[in-house]
C-alpha cells in the first residue's frame, strides 16, 4: 500500500521568496516528505522528521505549522494558517542552528484533543533564516506533509470517471491511467488515497492500485503498471466500490513476446526455405 512516489510532485515543498535564496540553502534536506497516522479519539502521539545540512556552512532554521488543501485537479496545494492544526502538531524546537554536514532529528507531538475531528491535513515546515538578519524573513522553506485521521474519517466515496489504456499492449505488462473523483461536497475537509481494483478478464486477475491523494470535489489521475504475461484480447477494468470503467485491449506481453518473435522467425525461415526449394525445382525444369 506504500505507493507514495506517485505524489512526489505534491511533496517537494520548496518555495523561494522574491529575493534570491542563498545557494547553500538549496541543499537542505528533510525526510520523510509525507507522514501518515491514525489517532483514536483523544490520543496523543510522538513522531520525528530528519533534517540534514550537507553544506559547509551553519544554517539557522525556524519551524512552523500550517494546514493545506488541494485547489485543482492537478494536486496543487494551498497552505494557510489554522489555529487548531498549529496547536495539534507541535515541534520540539521553534528555532535552531544546524552546523556544516550535521543532521538533526526533530521530534513533534500530535495531540488529537486539539486537532479537528476526521481528516486532518497539515505541514511542518523548516525555514532558513539569514544569519544576523533582523526579523523573521526566510529565504527558503521545505517541509513534511501530514495526512492524519483523527477519530472517525471523512467520506470515502469516489467514482472512477475515466480509464486510459492503449489498445495495443506490448512489453513486460500493461501501462495505463485512471481518473477518480472524490464525490464528497467540494470544500469539505476530507481527502484520501482510494485503493482502486484493476482487473483483467478472462482468467480473472486483480491488482490493487493506490490512487494519489484526492480531496472532496476533486479528481486525480494516477498511472499504473501491471506485470503480466498474456496474449490475445482481454478486458481491463478499474473499479472503486460500485463505480467501474472498462476497455478491450490486445496484449502480447511478458514471455509471449519471445514466443511470438521466435514463431515469426521460424515462419520467415520456413518461407525462405520454401522459396529456395521452389526456385531450385524451377531451375531443374528449365
Amino acid at each position: 500500500m506504500i505507493r507514495r512516489a506517485a505524489i512526489v510532485a505534491l511533496l517537494s515543498l520548496v518555495f523561494a521568496v522574491p529575493f534570491a535564496a542563498p545557494a547553500h540553502a538549496l541543499s537542505l534536506k528533510m525526510q520523510p516528505l509525507i507522514y501518515h497516522d491514525t489517532l483514536v479519539k483523544g490520543e496523543t502521539k510522538k513522531g520525528f522528521v530528519d533534517i540534514s545540512n550537507p553544506t559547509g556552512e551553519t544554517l539557522r532554521l525556524r519551524t512552523s505549522v500550517q494546514a493545506f488543501r488541494q485547489i485543482d485537479d492537478n494536486g496543487s496545494l494551498q497552505f494557510f494558517d489554522n489555529a487548531q492544526v498549529a496547536a495539534g502538531i507541535k515541534p520540539d524546537l521553534d528555532e535552531f542552528e544546524l552546523g556544516p554536514r550535521q543532521a538533526l532529528r526533530l521530534y513533534f507531538l500530535i495531540d488529537g484533543t486539539k486537532l479537528p475531528s476526521g481528516d486532518v491535513f497539515g505541514a511542518l515546515f523548516v525555514s532558513t533564516v539569514p544569519m544576523g538578519a533582523v526579523g523573521s524573513v526566510s529565504s527558503l522553506r521545505l517541509g513534511t506533509l501530514f495526512v492524519l485521521t483523527n477519530g472517525t474519517p471523512g467520506s470515502r466515496e469516489a467514482d472512477i470517471t475515466k480509464l486510459d489504456v492503449g489498445f495495443w499492449q506490448f512489453g513486460d505488462g500493461i501501462d495505463g491511467q485512471f481518473t477518480i473523483k472524490n464525490t464528497a461536497r467540494a470544500g469539505e475537509a476530507t481527502g484520501f488515497f482510494p485503493s482502486v481494483t484493476v482487473a483483467l478478464d478472462p482468467g480473472r486477475s486483480q491488482h490493487q492500485v493506490e490512487s494519489k491523494l484526492v480531496f472532496a470535489g476533486r479528481s486525480r489521475q494516477s498511472d499504473f503498471h501491471i506485470n503480466t504475461s498474456r496474449i490475445g484480447l482481454y478486458k481491463i477494468s478499474a473499479a472503486y466500490g460500485d463505480s467501474r470503467e472498462g476497455k478491450v485491449i490486445f496484449m502480447v506481453t511478458g514471455y509471449w513476446r519471445t514466443v511470438v518473435l521466435v514463431a515469426l522467425l521460424l515462419l520467415i525461415a520456413a518461407g525462405l526455405l520454401g522459396w529456395k526449394l521452389h526456385r531450385r525445382r524451377q531451375g531443374r525444369k528449365s
